[in-house]
């Protein structure tokens, strides 16, 4: 735990100049923390964060095997139980790639069903498990919403996250999707949280039959990585695992 603490402190220390002052002060005397197999969700803007170490690409010890044909550019990176998790790399700006990732699984519900679940506010912490705080902001339609969510960890590790959230059906698949962009102007930022600059999501649900859907979940940040993968990525897939998962059982148990 205290190395958790540790890792996300350093992660969170890349939000500002003040902010990196701020953390460097912290002490952790006692106090045992983007982390586990778990970081956010995070969900720290970093849990998505590109992720790009060259020096540890040789030394990885988890092989990349590629992903079917229907994602030729995507990488299956992880597979464990019933989840799958693809990767690829995407420019973020000139002369930079960052790592887009995305989980995957089967559930015995409808898209309808499943898009409800992200949509309803008190299902926020069910499915985003490390936020301590969700809540709708504004209702702009049936299609538009902008949601807030807030980590606690320690007082001196507090972040939070303003989205605008957009869904979508296609009438030939019935496939739903519900685009997830970060606005971190939409709110004042609070004194004591740090505000996530950027973070780019999206759900989608893809009936398979009649009974079961195919849910992906997408993240994206450009965030400038400072730490190895093999540092962030247990946390980053943790994380990417417990989302889809959670809104499986959810939707089952419902």
């Amino acid at each position: 735990m205290k190395a958790m603490i540790i890792l996300l402190v350093l992660l969170l220390r890349h939000f500002g100049h003040a902010h990196a002052e701020k953390a460097a002060k912290i002490e952790f005397a006692g106090n045992p923390v983007e982390v586990t197999a778990e970081m956010q969700t995070v969900i720290t803007e970093d849990s998505y964060l590109e992720l790009n170490n060259d020096s540890f690409e040789e030394a990885s010890e988890e092989k990349t095997v590629e992903a079917s044909s229907e994602s030729s550019n995507w990488e299956l990176c992880k597979h464990e139980d019933e989840v799958y998790i693809y990767q690829r790399w995407i420019e973020a700006e000139p002369g930079r790639k960052a790592r887009e990732l995305y989980a995957e699984l089967v559930v015995a519900a409808k898209p309808e069903e499943l898009s409800q679940i992200i949509r309803d506010e008190k299902y926020g912490t069910k499915w985003l498990s490390i936020a301590d705080e969700y809540k709708v902001l504004k209702q702009s339609s049936e299609q538009e919403w902008y949601a807030y969510s807030k980590f606690d960890f320690l007082p001196a590790l507090r972040f939070d996250l303003v989205t605008r959230n957009e869904m979508k059906v296609n009438a030939a698949t019935q496939t739903v999707t519900i685009g997830i962009s970060g606005v971190p102007d939409y709110l004042p930022e609070e004194e004591k949280y740090r505000r996530l600059s950027h973070f780019d999501g999206q759900w989608e649900f893809t009936p398979t039959d009649n009974n079961h859907t195919r849910i992906r979940y997408y993240m994206f940040s450009k965030t400038k990585p400072f730490l190895p993968r093999w540092m962030t990525d247990p946390f980053v897939f943790g994380e990417l695992k417990n989302c889809v998962v959670n809104v499986k059982q959810l939707a089952e148990n419902s």
